[in-house]
């Protein structure tokens, strides 16, 4: 009896529309540099913030509406500076939905509250495939899933 494989490793994958908001949930994300403002904090850093995001709860919480699924989210950043701010931590509330039919294939969205730091209480974005993160609008800046 013979046996035979083939190595796919090296095939390139095709970027897929997910179909679930769980491609949200993990990470590590981080705020494109490019992106980022430059503000005099944000040139004497070295380093930046790490955000992951879990299901606020135990993974149930899941709000059903009209238009879908709502699911509870919870942003953590961790600093991962070299600076006086180490130690930085921040959450913010959010949550993630399928995105309304607008014809540009958004079919995952994310919400977060960045209202405790002085940002939009509703920044809205969505999955973007072809750089595999976050791209939240109308700033267009993204956080790569790293």
């Amino acid at each position: 009896m013979a046996y035979a494989a083939i190595d796919v490793s090296s095939l390139r994958v095709e970027p897929r529309i997910p179909t679930s908001n769980d491609v949200f949930l993990g990470g590590p994300y981080f705020a494109d540099d490019n992106d980022a403002a430059t503000s005099e904090e944000t040139l004497d850093r070295i380093g930046r913030m790490k955000y992951t995001i879990e299901l606020k709860g135990l993974g149930t919480t899941a709000l059903y509406t009209g238009k879908g699924t709502t699911r509870l989210i919870l942003v953590k950043g961790r600093s991962s500076t070299i600076s006086s701010q180490t130690d930085l931590y921040v959450e913010y509330p959010g949550r993630i939905f399928s995105c309304p039919e607008d014809g540009n294939q958004q079919q995952q969205c994310i919400s977060i509250d960045f209202s405790t730091n002085g940002g939009s209480s509703d920044a809205k974005g969505y999955w973007d495939i072809k750089k595999s993160g976050i791209r939240f609008l109308p700033d267009n800046q993204l956080w790569s899933k790293q």
